[in-house]
């Protein structure tokens, strides 16, 4: 939640709108949906003093990791809209296609994959169109309400660092008056998103520079200064991932990747402090947009950007001062490295303004941009009345290509077009921009169109309505998606059950129903809490349309409620706080089976997570104990940072309450790596993982693996008990690892060997060697940390005599300075040659083995 100044013409009023962080409670990502649901980085943005922020940014993972969303979809809504509807005033920080749920959640998530152009060394670009309802789900009377540049509920970016800023009226403790709309720091905090990783950044104990993810995936996380960015003292950020490839964020001027405001700084000790209030801002980033990644071989991906700059009335004067209100990807290079400065292959954003299609698209004809909050628009040398800074665009993605190097230009490879619209919500409201089509065509030797990709929805109202006149701010959901062959996904969604009059939350406390509770006000009125539908899907049913199969159809029940936590966020003050960070549900059951025919065969798995609700906050301080159960008489501590791992998986006989199989996974943690108030870095791993198998006769086959881990969460030893009545099974597992701790090169495995005893017994040799394989990297000899990464030689166990083993070689490697594999050797010397043409940079014209 956070708190936000409204203004009203020349008047300023404190209002405390609090507000539910859309990232951390609707549409949250989860431990165990990560790889599905996470849809492209989304985090939620730094408060503007006139805005809240949205329940989009509350998601059952790790409640902190809010969705940004300033340039996404949580921006602004027309100002011209039904009191209720949304504040321009919120900042955001906010393979073919293939479509998932999260059953832990219930979100929706269809990923729409733009290929791009291989080029040397193998490092490119991942790009995608990626939907989730929970974005929708997320908008609320106090968020920001603009979609992204793609359309509601829908994401493409490569990533990010963000941090949040106060306003400074609510910041009572240092020498703002209550009279400015500026924003003031509030705390050295981040959040990042890249490559399907990040949430909340947590730093160090005792460091300034190096921090930890939240959901510590052993990352090196560091931040320093002097890029020459337009943030005060150049700050950007490293982020370097354990096989040594960096993200750096905001590191290049020419990028225009750093996007900053003026921040005041007016408590001792923060930033830019001065000896009065007027003296104490100076320009601070509030997001660190990706502008380079580089993998250990020195391949790079360079990203550029153009922003889209305002201005406010700073200080609570009229003279302008400006910044950079949000902004949109433009183009990608790839394809380099060191002496390689022209890209093989770049990608290609093109943008139009977010206008009806057709219209007069002038800033004068307002009616004419319908969720964007031209009201806030300032580009003269005055900003009477806008006296705050907000966060909102004027453009839309309008296609994306595909190009390589071809002579001494480029030629275009793919193209996706997309066809957007307007669709009347049906309530009164101003209409939100909508993704109708997709149509790639490619260009490779002529023009080839395919049929388009098309997106159909259903409006569904995201404010429990209580007939009071307010919106109900209806939304669109995608509930039917045509493929370019013709097959059609259909998604249902559950009916809300939250009724006025029937069906509500008796205390917010105990609330198990899919709603949350948002505190707002609109201008000049008294605070009111408000509650919101949070949508699940009921089922999801997929036809080719072209085969004589049987469509297939995937159903999803939640058992036992839902879980609401009460609000973390470090922005909220205490008396302001709710029930409202959505951790999921408990358990939830999976039919797959065929349809139209009722009596096909069905399939059926129960899945149990845990939820994070140990220690969580009730009415006058005290705190839940809260544990789960497992079907197999476990009990198990709910804690905070195991919210959304899962459980257990237990499989029946069709539609029978009969068990064929169940899986029961215990988590290992390691923890805290870092610490921020309440918040808490913890590297979490699967620990014990049971296995339970009937067979014939009703009798049960028990297995049982133990997996320990180093200090980064790498696998050090596995204990494959096997099944548990008997030891002639057992196998352990070691790694060891070649590192570099220099270059972050951590999970390259040196030796790994298993001997057929659990790991608690001494082996003897060679009666228990099962395997032994020893990795050298970069040409150089065993044990000798790498330099690169590059695999070059692989021995297996040749004997083991008492006093120790003898390796033969098994392979050899040799690469080239991309990392490609230019040599390789078989156990008897036999050779594999292959040539590059060009041998550096690309495209590779010829290969030649």
């Amino acid at each position: 939640m956070r708190f936000v100044v409204r203004n009203s013409g020349r008047r300023w009023k404190a209002a405390a709108v609090c507000v539910v962080l859309a990232a951390t409670l609707i549409g949250a990502v989860s431990r165990s949906t990560a790889a599905e649901a996470t849809p492209g980085p989304s985090v939620d943005l730094p408060p503007t003093p006139s805005v809240p922020t949205t329940p989009q940014e509350m998601q059952p993972r790790p409640p902190d990791q809010a969705s940004s969303r300033a340039l996404r979809g949580d921006q602004p809504a027309s100002g011209a809209a039904r009191e209720g509807a949304g504040t321009p005033e919120a900042t955001p920080l906010s393979a073919s296609a293939t479509w998932s749920v999260s059953p832990h959640t219930g979100d929706f998530h269809w990923s729409y994959p733009l290929r791009v152009p291989p080029v040397p060394g193998a490092l490119t670009p991942p790009l995608a169109l990626s939907y989730t309802s929970s974005a929708v789900d997320g908008r609320t009377s106090s968020t920001n309400n603009q979609p992204t540049w793609i359309g509601d509920g829908w994401d493409l970016h490569p990533g990010f660092v963000e941090r949040t800023y106060g306003p400074c009226a609510l910041d009572k403790e240092g020498s703002a008056s209550p009279q400015t709309g500026d924003l003031c720091w509030r705390s050295d905090n981040a959040t990042a998103a890249y490559n399907g990783a990040g949430g909340m950044l947590i730093r160090e104990a005792g460091s300034q520079d190096l921090w930890r993810a939240k959901d510590d995936d052993g990352a090196r996380i560091w931040r320093d200064t002097g890029a020459g960015n337009d943030d005060d003292n150049g700050e950007y950020w490293k982020v370097t991932t354990t096989d040594g490839t960096q993200y750096f964020f905001g590191s290049r001027p020419d990028a225009r990747s750093t996007w900053t405001v003026p921040v005041f700084g007016d408590d001792t000790g923060e930033p830019c402090h001065g000896t009065t209030f007027d003296a104490s801002s100076c320009r601070q980033a509030w997001r660190w947009n990706l502008d380079k990644v580089v993998d250990a071989h020195g391949n790079t991906i360079l990203y550029y950007y153009d922003t889209e700059p305002n201005a406010y009335g700073f200080n609570h004067k009229e003279a302008a001062v400006s910044y950079v209100r949000g902004g949109t990807l433009r183009r990608i290079e790839y394809g380099l490295r060191p002496g390689v400065t022209t890209p093989a292959a770049r990608v290609e954003f093109a943008v139009a303004d977010r206008c009806v299609p057709g219209s007069t698209c002038t800033f004068d004809r307002k009616d004419n941009w319908p969720d964007t909050p031209l009201a806030e628009r300032c580009d003269t040398a005055t900003c009477r009345d806008r006296w705050s800074p907000t966060f909102w665009s004027t453009k839309r993605l309008a296609s994306v290509t595909t190009q390589v190097r071809r002579g001494g230009g480029y030629s275009d490879v793919d193209r996706w077009v997309l066809d957007q619209q307007f669709p009347d919500p049906g309530d009164g409201e101003k209409a939100a921009l909508w993704l109708k089509s997709v149509t790639h065509t490619g260009l490779i030797g002529g023009s080839i169109t395919q049929p388009p990709v098309t997106f159909e929805g259903h409006q569904m109202p995201n404010r429990v309505y209580q007939g009071d006149g307010l919106s109900p701010l209806i939304r669109y959901r995608i509930t039917g998606i045509i493929s370019e062959s013709g097959g059609v996904t259909s998604v249902s969604y559950a009916q809300p059950d939250c009724v006025p009059g029937s069906s509500m939350p008796a205390n917010p406390q105990s609330n198990t129903l899919r709603c949350f509770p948002v505190r707002w006000a609109r201008p000049d009125h008294a605070e009111r809490t408000d509650y919101f539908h949070k949508y699940v899907v009921e089922s999801v049913n997929s036809s080719d349309r072209i085969s004589s199969s049987l469509d297939q159809k995937i159903g999803y029940e939640y058992l036992d409620g839902a879980a609401w936590h009460f609000d973390t966020s470090e922005f909220t003050p205490p008396d302001k706080k709710a029930y409202n960070e959505f951790r999921g549900f408990a358990r939830v059951q999976v039919r797959n089976g065929r349809s139209p025919d009722p009596a096909g065969p069905i399939e059926m798995a129960e899945k149990r997570f845990y939820r994070g609700m140990h220690g969580d906050t009730l009415p006058g301080g005290a705190t839940r104990s809260v544990t789960v159960s497992d079907s197999e008489s476990g009990t198990h501590t709910d804690h905070d940072w195991l919210a959304g791992f899962e459980l257990e998986t237990t499989t029946f006989l069709g539609d029978s309450p009969e068990v064929v199989s169940r899986t029961v996974t215990e988590p290992h943690w390691q923890g805290p790596t870092a610490t921020r108030g309440a918040h808490k870095a913890y590297i979490v791993r699967p620990g014990t993982v049971r296995t339970f198998t009937t067979l014939d006769g009703g009798r049960r086959r028990i297995t049982r693996t133990v997996t320990s881990y180093d200090d980064r969460g790498l696998p050090e030893t596995v204990n494959d008990l096997g099944d548990i009545e008997s030891d002639a099974d057992d196998l352990c597992t070691r790694t060891t690892y070649a590192r570099n701790t220099a270059a972050w090169l951590l999970s390259l495995p040196s030796r790994v060997r298993t001997a057929s005893v659990h790991c608690g017994a001494t082996p003897t040799f060679p009666g228990h060697a099962v395997a032994d394989e020893r990795t050298s990297y970069d040409g150089q000899a065993w044990g000798v940390a790498p330099r690169i990464g590059d695999p070059t030689r692989q021995e297996v166990l040749d004997t083991h005599p008492p006093s120790g083993p003898t390796y033969a070689v098994a392979s050899t490697s040799r690469y080239d300075a991309h990392g490609r594999v230019t040599e390789t050797a078989d156990a008897l010397g036999r050779t594999t040659l292959t040539a590059y043409t060009p041998q550096l940079g690309g495209p590779a014209t010829s290969v030649v083995t």
